[in-house]
């Protein structure tokens, strides 16, 4: 799928998505994610869980896997709301 493409089919500009494929330290909102999923007609835990190196899945642990389907499953904003909150207890428990 061409960036055009996926840019048509998420509602994402192409602009948007060019720099995503070039930079790697996007933060991206799980809104957005949904709708990358959406477009390529996947699930979330299936488009976060592929390897940058490869572009081959990796298993992901079955929590981390939950966690993402019970994500995608919620209204953008509550998503949002809770993906903020365990990154905010990631950064804390990796600080101490």
């Amino acid at each position: 799928m061409t960036q055009e493409q996926l840019a048509e089919k998420s509602g994402l500009s192409v602009n948007f998505i060019s720099r995503l494929e070039r930079t790697s330290d996007q933060n991206v909102s799980i809104k957005t994610l949904i709708k990358i999923a959406e477009a390529f007609e996947i699930s979330l835990a299936t488009l976060v869980s592929v390897s940058e190196s490869t572009s081959e899945p990796t298993y992901l642990n079955p929590n981390v896997s939950e966690l993402a389907n019970r994500l995608e499953k919620l209204d953008n904003t509550k998503a949002n709301e809770y993906s903020q909150t365990f990154l905010r207890i990631l950064e804390i428990s990796t600080e101490e």
